[in-house]
């Protein structure tokens, strides 16, 4: 009947006579059979306005609820089907992307991970570890602490963390990477149930950090070394200036001394320690100076001798030294100063080496017989044969990963203020300026030998001035200026003990009104480079411009901004670092006045 009421087949008042006279009609027209049709008629059913009016409303809700149900199951299936495409999309966006996704789903600790994170640490999806803790064994172990305690107190307090740390790639290797996480679900009593976040490789960065570092303690160093070469300069002046008084007077008592008297000896000995500190505060002097280098033909075995001497009285006791010099040895072609330096740095090494239990420096100075693959094929070429100086020690040795990166600037394995890491790259340098080469062997626990190989030169080396030459001296008239007064007495008694009239000055403008006044008095000024008021080269520019034909001589202890091209393209005859001997200053002195060409003379030199 509802269905009925719901199609509208329905009267309603029962049916009368007219109502079946139309509805027989009706089934006439339409060729029905019309009994049964009236029968049917019979049938339906006879509802009131107010009953039909009920129906239709319950109808009408019902119909209501029916379609909502239908809307929510739709909704439900394309809710389903958009989460889908969300996830597919979200796939998508995270494969388009460097970074590496994870999820933790932290009540069983369980994680995972992105294709991302396989690919940025080079693991198999089926190696990777799916296990919180598994994934922890992974972080670097200085990383480690710091960034459990992190996630830690994130889980507690906090929503998010970042964190820059380090995990061990499938080859071993540990790869930087920027983590982030953000907890997403929380259970009723809040605590946290589910964080996502990423990884992304940092590695470029963190090197391009690390290089930044370094040339930041590269600098750091270079202006130490500046510092340390100004500060040394300070120091020599006034150094040398009493150095050079105290080696003068003792050298003056010793000659009115006989010889083999026991006074006499004990002078000898007070100057052959001055000597030493002599040649000590030059060794020093030569790594502050920025002086070209100057190529000579250099016999090696006066330098080896030198540097064996001074390592015996500097080393400690527990370190024996032991000795090789081959005087079979031909020239090499090198800067005095630099090859110095060679020896001094790997010795300093080997040292450093054997401080703490001690050992045996070897120090052997021989022809090459065999010499590096990349030197025997120029030799090959140019017929040139080698020298070989080779340091060994019985030390700690080095790393093997570490054998390659020792000639780095900067690189050092010592502890702080034990080096600047310089040492070693100052080797390769020099070694390679003069076409040579550099090798080592060294295996921890077994100690490092270094060798070095230089070409010999085919130049003759410099010929030496003949001993007595050096203590001769003149007649003839110096004005020697210098505001060091102890020293002014003393090199004015060397000089009138060497036949000379000297005519002391201890200021340069007194100087230079004295020779304004005769300039023709002086047969030579030796002057000091500073002085206050006027510089030695000053004076002489001005004693020069009087008279240009004027031999000068400039004497310093130390003097970065000079060197002897600039000494003489002044119009100067040479330039002199003190302290000097007699015999060298006597030596020069009549070079000069007899017109020859004299070279620097440095402490320490031969």
């Amino acid at each position: 009947m509802v269905a009925q009421v719901w199609a509208g087949q329905f009267f309603y008042e029962v049916p009368g006579s007219e109502t079946h006279r139309w509805f027989r009609e009706q089934a006439r027209r339409y060729g029905f059979a019309e009994d049964a049709y009236l029968t049917a008629l019979d049938r339906v059913p006879v509802v009131t306005p107010e009953v039909h009016a009920r129906v239709v409303a319950l109808l009408t809700a019902l119909a209501a609820q029916l379609g909502r149900l239908g809307v929510a199951r739709i909704s439900e299936q394309r809710r389903g089907e958009q989460i889908q495409h969300n996830e597919k999309l979200l796939h998508l966006v995270l494969e388009a992307f460097e970074d590496g996704f994870w999820d933790w789903r932290i009540p069983d600790d369980t994680v995972v991970w992105s294709s991302q994170c396989y690919r940025m640490l080079g693991y198999q999806p089926d190696t990777f570890p799916e296990h919180i803790e598994e994934w922890r064994d992974l972080i670097h172990p200085d990383d480690r602490e710091v960034l459990i305690a992190k996630q830690k107190e994130t889980l507690r307090h906090g929503d998010t963390f970042s964190h820059e740390f380090r995990l061990r790639a499938a080859d071993g290797n540990f790869v930087w990477v920027h983590g982030r996480g953000r907890i997403i679900e929380r259970t009723s009593d809040g605590r946290a149930s589910r964080m996502v976040g990423t990884i992304a490789d940092i590695s470029e960065r963190k090197t391009a950090e690390e290089q930044a570092a370094i040339l930041q303690q590269q600098l750091r160093q270079a202006q130490k070394l500046e510092a340390i070469g100004t500060l040394a300069g300070g120091i020599a002046h006034d150094f040398n200036n009493i150095l050079g008084a105290m080696i003068g007077f003792t050298d003056l008592v010793a000659e009115d001394l006989p010889a083999d008297s026991a006074q006499g000896r004990n002078l000898q000995k007070v100057l052959q320690a001055g000597h030493r500190a002599r040649d000590l505060i030059g060794q020093i002097l030569a790594f502050s100076r920025q002086a070209k280098p100057e190529r000579v033909a250099l016999q090696p075995q006066t330098i080896v001798k030198e540097v064996v001497k001074l390592l015996r009285s500097t080393l400690p006791a527990t370190i024996t030294i032991k000795q090789s010099i081959d005087p079979a040895c031909d020239l090499v072609d090198i800067d005095p100063s630099q090859f110095y330096q060679v020896l001094m740095n790997l010795c300093t090494n080997a040292f450093h080496a054997m401080e703490e239990r001690g050992g045996t420096l070897g120090i052997v100075l021989r022809p090459a017989a065999n010499v590096p693959e990349r030197l025997r094929r120029q030799a090959e070429r140019s017929g040139e044969q080698y020298l070989e100086l080779l340091v060994s020690d019985t030390g700690h040795g080095i790393n093997k990963a570490l054998v390659d990166k020792i000639f780095d600037p900067f690189f050092t394995t010592k502890e702080e203020n034990k080096g600047t890491g310089m040492g070693l790259s100052i080797v390769f340098g020099i070694v390679s300026e003069y076409g040579g080469a550099v090798t080592v062997e060294s295996e921890e626990g077994s100690g490092s030998v270094f060798r070095v190989f230089l070409p010999f030169t085919r130049r003759p080396a410099q010929e030496a001035e003949p001993e007595t030459a050096s203590l001769s001296g003149g007649d003839e008239h110096i004005m020697l200026v210098d505001d060091e007064a102890l020293l002014l007495e003393m090199t004015g008694k060397v000089l009138q003990r060497l036949g000379y009239t000297v005519t002391r000055v201890g200021d340069g403008r007194q100087a230079l009104e004295l020779f304004r006044a005769e300039p023709q008095r002086y047969d030579l000024v030796i002057t000091d480079q500073t002085m206050p008021g006027l510089t030695g080269m000053d004076l002489a520019a001005r004693l020069l411009a009087l008279r240009p034909d004027l031999p000068v001589l400039l004497c310093t202890g130390y003097s970065a901004g000079i060197s002897e091209e600039k000494v003489v393209q002044a119009g100067l005859k040479g330039l002199l670092y003190k302290p000097l001997l007699r015999k060298d200053l006597a030596g020069t002195i009549r070079r000069v006045l007899q017109g020859r060409t004299i070279r620097t003379t440095v402490p320490g030199e031969a």
